[in-house]
This record gives C-alpha cells, structure tokens and sequence, in this order.
C-alpha cells in the first residue's frame, strides 16, 4: 500500500512536468505560475512523505535493503524533477513580474530543508551528468505498455528540458536520440515507428520521434478502454494465428507476419479473406467500422500495409 501510494505521488510529479513544458509558457499569466509553483511544492512534500512512509515499511519485508535503494533512486530522480519544474517556474515569474531591485525569494519545502532553485545556485555539472547518466541507463520496454511508453518519452523530454536550462545545445542531437530511444523500443511500435517514416534514408528528427510516441500511446489508451472486460472474454475459445499455427494472438502481432514484406502481407491478409484496415474478418475494407486509418499517410488501409502510395480499390478487391 505505502509503495502504491510513493508511485502514485512520484507518477503525479511527472504529469505535472509534462504539462508543464507541453503549455505555452507567454501564454500563463503571473497568478497561473505561482499557482503552478504552490502546485509542485506540494507534489514534492507529498512525495517525500510518502517515501518515509515506504522506506519504514519495507524495512520489515524480506527484500528491504533492494527496496529501499530503488525508492531512493526514484526519490532522488524525482527531486531533479521538482528541482527543474521549481527553476522554471521562478524564471518564469521573473519574467512576467513588473521589475524590481529585491531578488526573487527563493523556494524552500515544507517537509525538508531544499536548496534554491535560482540557476545560478545549482551545480550545472552534477546536473548535466546526472541527466546524461539518465539517457545511457534507459531500460528497453518489454512489452507494448501506455505507462512504459509514457516514462520512455517523459523522461528523455524531461532530460533535454533540463539540458536546455542549463545552456547545453541538444540541436544536433537527432541522429542520437532517435537510434537511442529506438534500441528502447518493443517491435511492434519500432515496426510501427519505420512505417511512419516517409523517407527511409532520411534522419528523422527526435520532434517527429516525440509525436509519434506520444501518438501512440494515445492509441494504445484509447485500445485499452475499449477492449471487452474479462467477463465478456469467459467461454471464448482462443483462435490460433493460423500464420504461425502455435501462438494465439493477432495477426498483426505475429512475429511472421511482421517479418514479410509488404506485398507479402497484403497476400496473407487477401488470403484469410481479411479487412485490408483492421485485419478483421468478416467484412471488407470499404465498409470498415474502424477509426483508425494507415498512421503514414491517412488513408484507408493497415499501416502495416502501407506501400508508399495506398493501393487502389481495384488493387485490394483484385
């Protein structure tokens, strides 16, 4: 319960500093930021209290020594966090706030004695290392998930942010994070990442990478939401890929299918008499329910199928 509770406030921490940088910053008004600067004090005393709680429960479990050091590298990551989104946000009432000969008060926690956020007061190196050691610590996403794709695009945008503040360029940095958050990725949403690309030779840009990411967990919330309850799935036998003949999942995920060409998909799919956009059965892909259309280029028909220009009527009913 009490490490529900420290992800719960740390996971609020980094929506915050998410909405934060997202929103246009000459578009908030004096009051907004203070109001934002209040908000983050309280995230960060709400996360320290938590943590204390954590730490002092762990301790009676088995595995309290690995416990307590991963929430203490979590307490201390997030505390970068408040440390960045404080920074921010005090820049940012300097700038709005009619000029004045006293500087500006510096934050202090509630819970525990903080440095000041004034820029010129942090340790620029410790900062810069400790966001670069971030980006070569990544871990690699097991499985398609909203909450590991959201911490995988947070947290390198967080980084750059962060680096940004500190004068450090990150303008050629494209070629770097693109292949380092690519090596990160599952092999659906990196297949699904080379599709969307209109150009294969071309370095796409961490912008276009950060979009995607973003676009794809969306997509993948929206799944979950509508995806039937367990109830529903009970006394529903599961079909076998008939691709593979030894998993149960869809098409569209088997590793086989994934592997062929496109012309070659296109094949299978006519060949288990398919909808050409949502691989269902039953049905064509003119009279398709489905919302989603081909991530590269709009039109209707599978992503996975996408050939650089969409195929014709003709060239599916053929």
């Amino acid at each position: 319960m009490a490490l529900n509770e420290f992800n719960s406030a740390t996971d609020n921490l980094s929506q915050f500093e998410t909405r934060i940088t997202s929103s246009c910053a000459s578009d908030a008004s004096l009051v907004l930021l203070k109001a934002q600067l209040d908000e983050v004090r309280i995230l960060w005393d709400k996360i320290a209290q938590e943590s204390h709680r954590c730490k002092r429960a762990l301790k009676q479990s088995e595995s309290s020594a690995l416990g307590i050091q991963a929430v203490q590298a979590k307490y201390e990551y997030c505390y970068l966090v408040y440390e960045r989104c404080a920074t921010m946000l005090t820049e940012q009432i300097e700038k709005a706030s009619v000029p004045s000969t006293a500087p500006a008060p510096a934050f202090q926690s509630r819970v525990c004695s903080l440095p000041s956020v004034e820029t010129k007061g942090l340790d620029k190196r410790r900062l810069v290392n400790s966001q670069l050691k971030i980006l070569s610590n990544l871990s690699p996403l097991a499985q398609e998930s909203v909450s590991a794709l959201k911490e995988l695009q947070s947290t390198i945008q967080g980084c750059l942010t962060t680096l940004e503040h500190c004068s450090i360029s990150t303008e050629n940095w494209d070629c770097l994070l693109v292949f380092l958050c690519s090596s990160k990725l599952p092999r659906l949403t990196l297949s699904l990442w080379e599709h969307s690309l209109q150009s294969k030779t071309d370095i796409p840009t961490w912008r276009e990478m950060n979009t995607f990411l973003i676009h794809r967990y969306q997509t993948l919330e929206a799944i979950e939401f509508f995806q039937p309850s367990h109830e529903a799935k009970v006394g529903i036998k599961a079909q076998t890929c008939k691709l593979c003949s030894k998993e149960t999942h869809p098409i569209r995920f088997c590793p086989r299918f994934l592997q062929k060409s496109v012309n070659e998909r296109a094949a299978v799919i006519k060949q288990q008499k398919l909808c050409f956009n949502c691989f269902a059965r039953g049905h064509q892909w003119k009279n398709c329910k489905s919302v989603h259309n081909c991530l590269t280029c709009k039109k209707r028909h599978n992503t996975l199928l996408h050939r650089g220009a969409p195929p014709s009527g003709s060239q599916l009913q053929a």
